[in-house]
């Protein structure tokens, strides 16, 4: 039996060969190369999520509240009134709701229509014009007045979106959206100042004036859930070392490769 003789390599065998150790090489160095950015970039990502908003586990909560009344003030088919007041809960504006009679007595029985509530900023103390939020609810959907009891009627403003900080002051103002209707619809209020946060507002055509001591009976909602609130800082302090680490060690093994 012939043992297979081994024939000596040749100048191409052995560039051939050390070509590919060269490619091996370079495979696994570009292969570490590679694993090294993907872990700074997951570094550099937490360390840039730690620095943005994330929404906050609460619901809608009651904000402010003034449901003492005695008086009814009635606003015609295209008459306005309003109350000031006063936010107390960062997040934001979800709804007002009102205490409403569909009629006056002595000015019905209404003919039905739309009544509006807009979210207005204030400038002196009374509404700049300005609409931040608005919604829109039908009257006949309103108790006839004299009514045994008085609901608060519901304007849904969540679809606006509207921020609201602690501290801030806005007015709500009710508008008749009844055209050339002569039909009115009540507004419930007191006038023994029980809300320290705002005042009753009262346009008589031409300018808006504020009725100390008096207040419409209404209550806010806020929705914190959609708030914003920053991640704490020792917790975006130590994400972003982590990301700045993570480039240290690849920007190092890049000089020694």
């Amino acid at each position: 039996m012939k043992l297979a003789r081994k024939l000596p390599l040749t100048h191409t065998d052995i560039h051939r060969r050390a070509s590919g150790n060269v490619r091996n090489t370079a495979y696994k160095t570009k292969g570490r190369h590679l694993k090294n950015i993907r872990s700074a970039a997951f570094g550099l990502v937490v360390a840039l999520a730690a620095f943005t908003t994330a929404p906050a586990h609460a619901t809608v909560v009651l904000d402010q509240s003034q449901t003492a009344y005695g008086f009814q003030r009635y606003i015609d088919a295209d008459g306005q009134i309003g109350q000031s007041f006063t936010i107390g809960t960062t997040g934001i504006l979800d709804h007002v709701d009102v205490k409403l009679r569909k009629t006056f007595p002595g000015h019905g029985p209404a003919t039905d229509y739309d009544i509006q509530l807009s979210i207005q900023g204030l400038s002196s103390g009374l509404p700049d014009g300005i609409v931040l939020a608005s919604a829109i609810i039908d009257g006949s959907l309103l108790p006839d007045a004299p009514a045994t009891s008085d609901p608060l009627t519901v304007f849904d403003l969540s679809a606006a979106g509207l921020t609201v900080t602690a501290g801030e002051t806005y007015a709500f103002v009710l508008t008749g959206l009844g055209g050339a209707s002569t039909a009115d619809f009540n507004v419930l209020f007191s006038n023994t100042n029980p809300y320290a946060g705002g005042n009753e507002l009262f346009f008589n055509g031409v300018s808006w004036s504020a009725q100390a001591g008096n207040d419409i009976a209404f209550e806010t909602f806020v929705d914190t859930s959609r708030a914003v609130v920053g991640v704490s800082e020792p917790a975006s302090l130590a994400a972003f070392g982590l990301g700045m680490i993570g480039l240290a060690a690849l920007r190092r093994r890049k000089r020694t490769a």
